[in-house]
């Protein structure tokens, strides 16, 4: 008997449209799974297996099965073991794909057979398709493998994408984890050590888009790269520079914990880099005793739109940039902070203040957003935010360079730091106390405007005192049109932060206030009543409040 369910009378059309946005939503978990936990079986699996009509459905809709994840997953038990058998499934999704174009993720493990299967089986399976290839991401795990066969991996790729008729691979990523910093040279007996080509043929890639995490490359291979990502890249100034020279139409650059500049014979000049419009830095910990500057402290950008900063290590924004770079973004619009929660937690030593002074001469900024970064001392007027408390020192503490504040954090260094606060007379330190709000205390901001031109700002604040530090900053800037904010930012602004008519100060709720100001907000003490208002009530009229989420593309790895 003939079902009668509503879903039977579906278009098509729309059902396969169900089905795709379904796929990519569990593509999503695909991606975030730890290769040794089995994820569920992939959504057009599961759609051919419920009835007749449904995998027609699917088998008739290529696009369903475009973007494939190889299956390389193993066991948690001893002894591991893949869980699927991976050539069989791709093959399988390669053949319904039909002429698709196609985006495929391989990760990968940390077990020989998976090397030895990718290798054997799985690239030459998916490079006879390259003529459809439009994202080819190959992503390893090396920890506690010494060998591997990187050169087999990567020249198969080389030498598949050559033979191609017509190369279409947009976007590119060589990652293979824990195998140390990336060297970008022309330099053949290093590329000798990851390539297999022939001296006089070197591969030559249509690709616009680069990944590279753990393997050596020329950027002679890419020249029509717009965007390039390079995982911990360590060059000298020469090398530096032909990059630059090599690649002319490079837009966007990202630089995940990029290390200082290796020794070399030529004396560091300015490079300029008229075709950069984005640029995205996180820094490694220079060696003990290093003077080497950084790389991106010789670039001269004048182009440059957007800036993203990520101080997960820790390292002071004052020891990697320097005056004449700063000087070149004039034309920068959007800064994005990212992990720096020291600014709140050392927030009276002289590189964090060095570092705030810094950001705050990026006058030109219109976008600011701040992840997993306290925003109260970064949205201070310039008056209070350069008259931070400054803790006493036990000894003499002397003025010591952002390179020893760098190190300072391993045993070498802390040892330095000690002989140096031991090396004279003791002074002590005496400057204005800066308030903070609260529910007993509020700050009106006055004097000068840190970002006069800022249009919006984004947050993903958790704590109800960075909300009262917004609030102030919105106060004073007319320019401010937007402000995004994540989940727990929205509720604090609705139920915790609020504005006090009478004086126009903000202040948040929590169990100080609870027997002084809570009952008058509530209403029952009405002769002790305060006017007042919700934080949101008052933002509302004031500028657009939008929510914010900090979510990854499903691309981006």
């Amino acid at each position: 008997m003939a079902s009668t369910h509503p879903i039977h009378d579906y278009p098509i059309e729309l059902l396969a449209r169900i089905f795709r946005t379904g796929t990519k939503a569990i593509l999503e978990e695909w991606k975030d799974q730890p290769t040794y936990i089995s994820p569920p079986l992939p959504l057009p699996m599961v759609i051919c297996a419920v009835c007749r009509t449904w995998r027609e459905v699917a088998l008739n809709s290529p696009d369903l099965w475009s973007t494939i994840y190889v299956p390389l997953l193993y066991s948690d038990s001893s002894p591991r073991r893949l869980v699927f058998d991976a050539v069989k499934l791709t093959a399988a999704w390669l053949s319904r794909s039909k002429e698709a174009p196609l985006d495929i993720f391989l990760r990968i493990p940390n077990i020989p057979l998976a090397y030895d299967l990718t290798v054997d089986l799985l690239l030459p399976q998916i490079l006879q398709h390259t003529r459809r290839l439009r994202r080819l991401l190959v992503i390893g795990n090396t920890v506690e493998l010494p060998f591997i066969n990187i050169r087999g991996i990567v020249g198969l790729v080389s030498t598949q994408m050559a033979k191609a008729d017509v190369s279409t691979v947009h976007t590119l990523a060589l990652k293979f984890q824990a195998r140390g910093a990336v060297r970008v040279t022309h330099n053949q007996t290093l590329l000798d050590r990851d390539w297999d080509y022939p001296v006089d043929q070197p591969p030559t890639f249509s690709t616009s888009y680069l990944s590279v995490e753990g393997i050596r490359f020329s950027p002679s291979f890419f020249p029509q790269l717009v965007s390039l990502s390079v995982a911990r890249l360590e060059a000298s100034f020469p090398e530096l520079q032909a990059i630059f020279a090599s690649l002319p139409l490079l837009q966007n650059l990202h630089l995940p914990k990029l290390h200082v500049l290796l020794p070399s014979p030529e004396t560091a000049t300015s490079i300029i880099v008229p075709s950069l419009r984005h640029l995205s830095l996180s820094f490694q910990r220079r060696p003990l005793n290093s003077t080497s500057t950084y790389p991106v402290a010789h670039l001269r950008l004048p182009s440059l739109r957007s800036l993203a900063l990520d101080g997960a290590a820790g390292v002071p924004i004052c020891s990697c940039f320097d005056t004449p770079f700063l000087s070149s973004l004039g034309s920068l619009e959007r800064l994005s902070l990212r992990n720096f929660v020291r600014f709140s937690l050392d927030s009276s030593s002289d590189t964090t203040r060095n570092d705030l002074e810094i950001l705050h001469s990026l006058s030109s900024i219109k976008h600011l957003e701040l992840i997993r970064t306290p925003p109260g001392n970064l949205l201070q007027p310039n008056s209070m935010a350069h008259n931070r408390p400054r803790r006493r020192s036990i000894g003499h503490r002397t003025a010591i360079s952002p390179q020893l504040a760098e190190t300072s954090r391993t045993m070498e260094g802390m040892i330095a730091l000690i002989r140096s606060n031991a090396g004279g007379p003791h002074v002590s330190f005496a400057s204005p106390r800066v308030p903070i709000a609260s529910s007993s205390q509020q700050v009106r901001p006055t004097g000068g405007l840190t970002w006069p031109v800022l249009e919006t700002i984004a947050m993903d604040a958790i704590v109800a005192d960075d909300l009262v530090y917004l609030c102030q900053y919105v106060l004073a800037q007319p320019s401010l049109k937007t402000v995004l904010l994540s989940g727990p930012a929205r509720r604090h602004i609705i139920h915790s932060v609020k504005r006090r008519l009478s004086d126009d100060t903000f202040f948040f709720t929590n169990f100080y206030t609870r027997r002084s100001e809570w009952d008058a907000l509530k209403g029952k003490e009405e002769e002790k009543a305060v006017e007042v208002e919700s934080a949101e009530e008052w933002l509302s009229p004031r500028v657009r409040v939008l929510p914010f989420e900090d979510i990854h593309s499903l691309y981006d790895e």
